[in-house]
């Protein structure tokens, strides 16, 4: 039987800053923080809470250079 979950596209955040070799920019890591809290938000008000936020559970779109 196969799995037909949809795999996420991008990548983690510590992936991401590993092939930067540097720490994010500023203005993609304030961009990060607010669609972050956004979709937090917007998982809180359908009554979804998630407690497990974490750079290794946040995935960056792959556009990102």
């Amino acid at each position: 039987m196969s799995d037909s979950h949809p795999q996420p596209a991008g990548e983690g955040m510590n992936t991401l800053r590993s092939r930067l070799g540097r720490p994010l920019p500023t203005g993609l890591a304030v961009q990060t923080a607010m669609q972050i809290g956004q979709a937090l938000a917007r998982a809180h008000r359908t009554g979804l809470v998630y407690g497990r936020l974490q750079p290794e559970n946040v995935l960056i779109g792959a556009d990102v250079q």
